[in-house]
């Protein structure tokens, strides 16, 4: 259902001009070294600026009901992680979205477990269009925190909204295009990416190895019209999703 191989999906988006440069480079782990020293010498301004393109919403509507979904702090800059992967999974199963927990498991022998990464995350359809798979993400940001960002890093995280929406046929593109800045910011401090910092490791979390999914039931939709209804059945709907949450 949830498949990017088989859902049609919105008009494809892309990093148009400036980091074409790079997604050019066919990026595995060997290839940071080219696709890092290519995207360094591009101007940060001209990078920022396709950046903030490439969010344009691709789906008002979808846009709009993230929105809805979270407190207005939820979105300013300084409060990442205001809002809760649960709370989402909530408000917009109360919307009749499909909506799928994924919980990337992790983990593995020896070293392995630094490059399956753990990590939670949505993936949502809007009523009417189930082929149509989004990526919601209240902790995307957090994912690419370091200790030493460079100016342009910083910026760079400025630009990606605090809760991620975004096609899911897209999120490969941004999660390379991220972790080519990254590299850049610890090149620039002369410090070793640790393997978990690597792409194959960050795709991890994304597009794991071994997943926990599970589907929310949507919403019946006569429920919010019903007097009295409303409170109780989003009640009821919270207190499932919070006990689902915590046995994954």
């Amino acid at each position: 259902m949830f498949s990017a191989a088989t859902a049609a999906g919105p008009p494809r988006r892309s990093l148009p001009k400036v980091p074409s440069q790079v997604f050019d480079l066919e990026l595995h782990d060997h290839d940071w070294g080219t696709a890092a020293t290519s995207v360094e010498e591009l101007d940060t301004a001209l990078v920022l600026a396709e950046l903030k393109r490439f969010f344009a919403p691709c789906s008002a509507m979808v846009t709009r009901d993230v929105h809805r979904c979270c407190s207005p702090h939820a979105w300013d800059a300084q409060n990442d992680g205001a809002v809760s992967v649960a709370t989402l999974a909530d408000g917009l199963s109360a919307l009749k979205y499909g909506v799928a927990v994924r919980r990337a498991v992790g983990g593995g022998d020896g070293a392995e477990c630094l490059h399956n990464l753990r990590h939670t995350h949505l993936l949502v359809t809007a009523p009417g269009a189930p082929n149509e798979p989004f990526v919601v993400d209240p902790t995307f940001v957090e994912q690419f925190r370091i200790a030493k960002p460079t100016s342009r890093y910083t910026q760079v995280l400025e630009c990606v909204p605090c809760v991620l929406v975004l096609p899911e046929s897209q999120l490969v593109q941004l999660v390379h295009f991220m972790c080519i800045e990254l590299a850049n910011a610890f090149k620039a401090s002369d410090a070793v990416i640790p393997p978990w910092r690597k792409l194959s490791s960050m795709l991890s979390k994304w597009l794991p190895r071994r997943a926990g999914d599970s589907a929310l039931p949507r919403a019946n939709p006569g429920a919010h019209h019903a007097e009295g209804g409303h409170a109780a059945h989003a009640h009821a709907h919270v207190c499932i999703t919070a006990a689902h949450l915590r046995r994954l």
